[in-house]
């Protein structure tokens, strides 16, 4: 709107970083899908062992965890819970 070259420029600079940064937000979440793709391999073993530890943790570990324990089973209305009954059974 100033009719001068030089406010050409200054005007080209924030389309500039702007466009850059379009092109970033949509080649970026490419760039990391191939690097999932390099550590596929990696990332199931690392998963598959996180999941076996933790359930070797459970099965060691027996007790609920006592932020999941505020309700008593008792006051839901579900009286004793079946595992309880065959735990004290067998």
């Amino acid at each position: 709107m100033e009719r001068r070259p030089r406010a050409l420029l200054v005007a080209l600079c924030p389309l500039t970083i702007g466009h850059l940064l379009a092109i970033l937000v949509v080649i970026l979440p490419f760039a990391l899908l191939l690097s999932l793709v390099k550590w596929q391999q990696q990332i199931e073993i690392g998963a598959s062992l996180l999941v076996v530890g933790f359930g070797l943790f459970q099965i060691v570990n027996r007790r609920h965890p006592r932020a999941l324990a505020r309700i008593p089973p008792t006051q839901l209305g579900l009286g004793r819970s079946p595992l309880r009954l065959l735990m004290a059974q067998g």
